[in-house]
């Protein structure tokens, strides 16, 4: 098995990123309005606190390091669109993760990529690499090297 990170591998991963550059500029355009960051949406707030599946989640969302941003999209009467962010624990000094951002186009773009390259054995079942970056990553112990996996070997509660 390669090294995920060997010169040709490498180098699509760079595409990647260069590809997606355009788009998350043009993303980047549309800035909704924000709320103080300290501030706790009462929207949010009260949406969490009532669902009592949640309910265990949000008593620890600081163990968590849970952090919510929902943009609301409202429309005056010419169609145009008004942005208003509602915000759950947001912490500009602490990371956060916008994955639902970038998922598809990144799946999408990752997937053209492979059928343009024609390597033999580059499928996209190929295995990927992924190290433990952030505090708040662990290394699986039980999953097979080079696997990438979401399982923990323990109960999140």
């Amino acid at each position: 098995m390669t090294n995920l990170f060997c010169a040709p591998r490498l180098g699509l991963l760079l595409l990647l990123s260069l590809a997606l550059l355009p788009w998350l500029r043009a993303a980047s355009k549309f800035q909704p309005a924000r709320l103080p960051s300290s501030a706790d949406s009462p929207l949010l707030d009260s949406l969490l606190r009532s669902d009592p599946k949640l309910a265990p989640v949000i008593k620890r969302a600081a163990a968590y390091e849970v952090q919510i941003i929902y943009t609301q999209i409202n429309r005056d009467a010419q169609n145009r669109p008004h942005f208003v962010q509602h915000n759950f624990r947001l912490n500009e000094r602490q990371y956060f993760n916008p994955a639902s951002l970038v998922k598809l186009p990144v799946a999408a773009l990752a997937l053209e990529k492979l059928n343009q390259l024609h390597q033999p054995g580059l499928t996209r079942n190929s295995p990927l690499s992924i190290g433990t970056a952030f505090r708040c990553q662990t290394r699986c112990p039980t999953s097979p090297p080079l696997i990438p996996t979401n399982s923990t070997p323990s109960a999140i509660m």
